[in-house]
């Protein structure tokens, strides 16, 4: 188990109540959404079209060329151009198409009525003014006639000459002595539909134009007008609600995960899994500090003689640098994983948690996301330390420190003692009885030493020493 997971359990237990409504919540809403989506969806009104239809009609316009011109051959047809020549084409064909859709069958009858009409507009003052018609003369050209089915069309034609409408129309004008607004000429067709359409009336009219403007040896045929709309029949109808793929594959998974998350929080409160114990602490209080102080620290190789003089022990990584920045000095990591620190005759070090302690305890990898140092060559009083600290030690609290015996007097002392056994275990009686001293290692029973006084070899132990006195205070030593 990485840090990832240890926090989430630090978390899960500060926030238990937050996360068990949280979790609730989310099965409730897993549950409707799986009911909606899987038992009982609901259902919503919709308009349902019946039947429609719709009014189409095609304006079209074309002109055959028929005098010689050094541009176009003759006898060749020229359709829907926006200008045609006035002398090489004069004459043009305009065709009206009306015609219907449906979505059901139809019987309608089609009226075309075409002629020509000549008026005078004069528009309003203002912006969206109406026009006015001062003045208008029609001329009835044809009538078409006919049944039509859905999609079919009824076509209208008529063949005028656009020179001679534009001649009469300027006959007509001076006739009147002038005329104010615009004077048009057009070729307009009033079209009628009336019939059934999926057995329901139907009936419209509307008018379509094609104006005809000469001017500068060529005239332009301008279609005016619009197709008006259909109409729909429609009904109501009630059809079932569609949940959709993210409520029928998100309702039942939230609800699985809303309760299974509830089992394994109220479970694993009650068994204590959200409760971190003293090791795990620390370890999180060092993870945490090694990343934020990280580049306080240096990877160095410690020499054994750095641990001579004083030695206090820190209780947190963060005590540590805190002394370090107060002595303006950097924190050591031998290769030990320990941190040192020198601050004036005194050493503090800090040894973090041991990883074999922690994962027997915790059951995590401590290695995740922390550089990798050895674990062999600690000495013992390293390992008293830390397992002490493992075992009762918190992190976060004062720095404390303790002093203790240096590597060189612990040597001392067990010289002194190995001298002190040597001369307990010779027998001098019975070098004198050998008339020469013992030159060399001799075994001595114990059994033969009967007549010697254990009192005295006892006598000649030297006794331990220990050393106390406050630290830095060296030359306070007393002998005991």
């Amino acid at each position: 188990m990485n840090r990832f997971w240890l926090v989430l359990r630090r978390t899960v237990g500060r926030w238990f109540g937050v996360v068990v409504v949280g979790l609730v919540v989310l099965a409730a809403v897993g549950g409707w959404a799986t009911y909606t989506g899987h038992v009982d969806p609901g259902t919503h009104t919709e308009r349902e079209t019946v039947a429609a239809w719709s009014p189409t009609d095609t304006v079209r316009h074309s002109a055959r060329v028929t005098k010689l011109n050094p541009v176009f051959p003759r006898n060749v047809t020229l359709e829907n151009r926006s200008a045609y020549l006035t002398r090489a084409s004069p004459r043009f064909r305009a065709q009206f198409a009306p015609g219907y859709t449906a979505t059901d069958d139809g019987n309608v009858t089609t009226t075309v009525v075409l002629s020509v009409v000549r008026r005078a507009v004069v528009t309003g003052e203002g912006p969206g003014a109406d026009e006015q018609t001062l003045w208008q003369t029609e001329r009835r050209l044809r009538t078409e006639r006919g049944r039509l089915a859905p999609g079919e069309q009824l076509s209208a034609e008529t063949e005028l000459n656009a020179t001679r409408l534009d001649g009469e129309t300027d006959a007509l004008v001076a006739s009147l002595g002038g005329s104010p607004g615009e004077v048009y000429t057009e070729v307009r067709a009033e079209i009628r539909l009336v019939g059934t359409v999926a057995d329901r009336p139907v009936e419209t009219t509307w008018t379509r134009r094609l104006r005809v403007e000469v001017a500068d040896g060529v005239y332009r045929l301008t279609p005016v007008g619009a197709t008006p709309g259909g109409r729909e029949w429609t009904r109501t109808v009630v059809v079932p609600n569609d949940p959709g793929l993210p409520r029928q594959v998100g309702g039942p998974v939230a609800l699985l995960v809303g309760l299974a998350g509830l089992a394994v929080a109220v479970v694993g409160r009650r068994a204590g899994a959200f409760r971190l114990d003293p090791v795990e602490s620390e370890w999180l209080a060092y993870r945490s500090d090694a990343s934020e102080f990280g580049e306080w620290v240096i990877d160095a190789e410690v020499p054994r003689t750095l641990t001579d003089g004083t030695v206090a022990e820190a209780n947190s990584l963060s005590d540590l640098v805190d002394l370090a920045i107060d002595a303006d000095e950097a924190v050591l990591r031998g290769d030990t994983g320990d941190y040192f620190v020198r601050y004036g005759e005194v050493v503090y070090v800090y040894s973090p948690p041991e990883p074999e302690v922690v994962r027997a305890r915790g059951g995590f990898d401590l290695g995740d996301g922390l550089p990798s140092v050895g674990l062999s060559g600690t000495n013992d009083e390293q390992a008293d330390g830390r397992a002490s600290r493992a075992d009762g030690g918190g992190a976060g609290a004062t720095p404390s420190f303790e002093e203790t015996t240096t590597d060189g007097d612990l040597e001392e002392e067990l010289r002194d003692s190995d001298s002190d056994e040597e001369l307990r275990d010779s027998d001098p009686d019975e070098e004198l009885r050998d008339g020469h001293p013992d030159d060399g290692d001799t075994t001595v029973d114990p059994s033969e030493r009967s007549n010697g006084d254990p009192t005295d070899a006892d006598a000649e132990d030297e006794p331990d020493t220990t050393w106390e006195g406050e630290p830095g205070d060296e030359g306070d030593e007393e002998r005991s």
